[in-house]
């Protein structure tokens, strides 16, 4: 693949490439970012269905993963060491170290044909992908157009299959190619983040207030508070640094929110009232706060009572009528018990920690992928299993891997 005179190549194994080049569209295309995004996207959704008329569950995705290492390996073949550096391979270590527990803990689960499609799902979608990075190196400012363009296929997939009558009755919830509400939501989150990094203002500022309101029609509690909280620390810095041009910014995606608002039928807007008025108190007809907060505590009477292995990889789902406790915390240490959890959620900890120690230094939080993990961290705590939080461990590895310490915020602008 030729890498445009402008730009530099992709960082030899392990690093995390910040540059000012806007990738183009072709770029894109034959990028193995983009592919890698596209797999994380599939997951285990009916994606298969819709291009290759096959229901076997990650088809999708291994097809994706397949595309990305081909063009992984292409990227590197122009005088690009093949060594993986210490500090990659540190990385691929850890991270191996939280498919051992999930493996052991498969051996005394009590479902184990769900245990092991989430053991399949961490090794295709967490594992394989920080593997990938790790080894070859990864281009930010490509990773972010690749979140951004799949973001706006997404959006316009879903509000094409959708007719305004079935919008207004039934409340739809906003998806697209069967990935579902939520990892929709998570999307419209990467892509409005990343938009936040573009050297064009207005851009900026419009794309990210599209892509918030896209989710929010998902309707996901969990993703769009976890976005706002991101938003929040997000600015902080900003706000501290250049407080008119932050305030206008805000102000001006709050008007353009606003007018979208004002223009959904009024019927769809109350519907999202309720749907949204739910995360602090339940729904009439139905018990979402009171179901989720009782099996928190049915997840915690689980750790309490095998407090050290856990009751196997799995099952929670004998446990209770919820197949996981939508708490990735919770799931695991329930799950997998402290010797075990430690393993697998010590990657995500320690890229969280990493964060906090510099977090003194004005440029840590000047990449993109240090706001997707803290919006991924953030919303793995909501909703979804170890697969679905697949996107914690692949922004940790991110951060773990990322070298822009010392770099200006306007140098990972693409």
């Amino acid at each position: 693949m030729d890498t445009p005179v402008d730009a530099a190549p992709i960082t030899p194994a392990g690093g995390v490439q910040v540059q000012k080049h806007v990738p183009s569209l072709p770029e894109l295309m034959v990028s193995y970012e983009f592919w890698l995004a596209a797999a994380l996207f599939s997951g285990r959704s009916a994606l298969s269905r819709f291009v290759f008329d096959i229901s076997v569950e990650y088809s999708a995705a291994i097809a994706m993963l397949v595309v990305a290492t081909v063009l992984a390996i292409a990227c590197r073949r122009d005088g690009a060491s093949r060594a993986v550096p210490v500090a990659a391979r540190a990385v691929i270590a850890i991270f191996s170290l939280s498919f051992m527990g999930l493996l052991i803990s498969l051996y005394w689960s009590r479902s184990p044909e769900y245990g092991a499609n989430k053991l399949i799902g961490f090794a295709l979608l967490s594992l394989y992908p920080i593997v990938l990075v790790s080894a070859v190196g990864v281009n930010v400012p490509r990773l972010a157009a690749s979140f951004s363009l799949l973001a706006a296929i997404l959006l316009v997939s879903a509000i094409a299959g959708i007719s305004p009558g079935a919008l207004v009755t039934s409340g739809v919830r906003f998806a697209a190619f069967g990935g579902g509400p939520n990892v929709f939501a998570r999307f419209m989150a990467f892509g409005a983040i990343s938009s936040h990094f573009s050297s064009r203002r207005t851009i900026r500022i419009l794309w990210s207030a599209v892509l918030t309101a896209g989710a929010v029609l998902s309707q996901s509690r969990g993703a769009v508070l976890a976005l706002a909280c991101t938003y929040v620390v997000m600015h902080i810095d900003e706000l501290r640094r250049m407080p008119r041009r932050a305030i206008a910014a805000v102000l001006v995606g709050i008007l353009i929110l606003w007018t979208a608002w004002a223009k959904l039928p009024t019927d769809y807007r109350d519907l999202l009232i309720l749907r949204f008025s739910s995360i602090t108190r339940d729904m009439p007809g139905g018990s979402a706060i009171h179901a989720r907060a009782g099996v928190a505590i049915e997840a915690i009477e689980a750790i309490a009572s095998r407090p050290m292995l856990g009751w196997g990889l799995g099952s929670f789902d004998a446990l209770s009528v919820l197949r996981y406790p939508h708490n990735l915390v919770l799931e695991v240490l329930s799950e997998c018990g402290l010797v075990l959890g430690t393993l697998i959620l010590m990657p995500i900890a320690g890229a969280f920690l990493d964060c906090l120690s510099s977090g003194t230094h004005r440029q840590l939080w000047s990449g993109p992928q240090f706001y997707w993990f803290l919006f991924a961290l953030m919303s793995a705590q909501f909703s979804g299993d170890i697969v679905d939080s697949r996107f914690v461990y692949f922004f940790a590895a991110l951060a773990m891997l990322s070298p822009v310490r010392g770099v200006a915020k306007d140098s990972t602008r693409a």
